[in-house]
């Protein structure tokens, strides 16, 4: 698909609005600022950034593997993974956190609606604890993968045989500082 498209937009400014409306987003911060972010202005301003590029259709479909230990992570990456149109396959947080579960619900209430049906085809969510085989498996059949998680994480995926094309977005271990 077309980055930015239209659909995709829609999509995550329902999203936004079921968790803003839901005592849940409250009591979560985490939840709140996903639902602020992801809101239609923000995401169109985000867009005008991308007007005056070449973008071209997205890569197809992506392996988005999102820390553990950061419960929103996964929903910024499947939403950029949506907003450069393409299809994903999120590893959600092996750890239960109501967040990730309340998120999980209005999407899954979303894309019941007739209008968001495409939108549920590039969307596949799996929930595994730290399984080789799954992870090569899945890498074999992507064509770029999210790799988030540290050091160790992105060493452990370098491992897996992908497609001579397939991209890797690595993020790894980060330090910060102030004084």
């Amino acid at each position: 698909d077309i980055p930015f498209n239209q659909e995709s937009i829609d999509f995550l400014t329902a999203l936004s609005s079921i968790i803003r409306k839901s005592k849940s987003s409250k009591e979560f911060s985490d939840l709140a600022t996903f639902a602020f972010w992801c809101r239609k202005k923000n995401i169109n301003a985000i867009s005008k950034n991308y007007q005056s590029s070449n973008l071209s259709v997205g890569r197809g479909w992506v392996l988005h593997i999102c820390p553990s230990n950061v419960p929103m992570n996964f929903a910024y990456s499947l939403a950029f993974g949506l907003l450069s149109g393409n299809n994903n396959i999120v590893k959600i947080p092996s750890r239960n956190f109501f967040q990730v579960n309340h998120l999980l619900k209005a999407i899954n209430k979303l894309t019941k609606k007739k209008k968001f049906l495409h939108i549920k085809k590039k969307l596949i969510f799996i929930k595994y604890q730290r399984n080789d085989q799954i992870s090569s498996e899945l890498s074999k059949i992507v064509n770029a993968r999210l790799i988030w998680g540290g050091d160790e994480t992105v060493k452990l995926f370098k491992k897996f045989e992908t497609k001579p094309r397939c991209v890797d977005l690595n993020f790894s271990n980060r330090v910060s500082g102030a004084i």
